[in-house]
């Protein structure tokens, strides 16, 4: 089986607890994690690393989130990086000069848990967030099949058990579920 790739992420916020937090998460789900206090300290940071995801706070000494948005895309190399906006204060004004500046998603740390913000960014990179579902006969675990349109847990055609993604859709502010065998609809059966 092919290894999956490690993504590095930049986390830039001048608050140090905040920064310490996410960075632990990340690194439990496998990320190189690069930290910067300051949007300056960041820039000098992509400059040097190649970064997969830049994970912002807004007000920050030196250079705002936003002013690290527009120097990002004023340059070739650093302008695709894709940056996600975190925010304690989540107000609309905000929100919508992030998604402007090309933001890919919006984090208001009042509704949203680190952990969710995690498989939001996750989401971003092209990694659905998996999870084996153990249970088929309890009611609650029937009723959601049958709610995602299946009948049971078990694939009709190989007799595999479903797997059940959540992708988020940052656009809505949802997660989309979906169940699937990983081998008929993935091309090949297990042996």
């Amino acid at each position: 089986m092919a290894e999956q790739k490690k993504y590095k992420i930049l986390i830039v916020d001048d608050d140090t607890f905040i920064k310490g937090m996410y960075t632990e998460l990340f690194n439990r789900e496998g990320f190189s994690v690069f930290e910067a206090s300051t949007g300056l300290e960041a820039l000098n940071l992509v400059e040097q690393e190649k970064i997969d995801i830049i994970f912002t706070g807004i007000i920050m000494p030196q250079m705002t989130g936003f002013e690290l948005m527009e120097a990002l895309r004023r340059s070739v190399k650093t302008a695709g990086i894709p940056v996600v906006v975190s925010s304690h204060l989540g107000r609309f004004e905000d929100q919508k000069k992030a998604f402007e500046l090309g933001a890919k998603d919006f984090i208001y740390r009042g509704e949203v848990t680190p952990a969710e913000a995690v498989m939001r960014i996750k989401n971003i990179l092209g990694q659905k967030i998996i999870y084996r579902v153990g249970v088929e006969d309890g009611n609650d675990s029937l009723e959601l099949a049958r709610f995602l349109g299946k009948d049971s847990w078990v694939c009709p055609q190989c007799k595999s058990k479903y797997l059940l993604s959540a992708e988020f859709n940052p656009k809505e502010s949802r997660f989309v579920l979906n169940l699937y065998c990983p081998f008929c609809e993935g091309g090949g059966k297990p042996e």
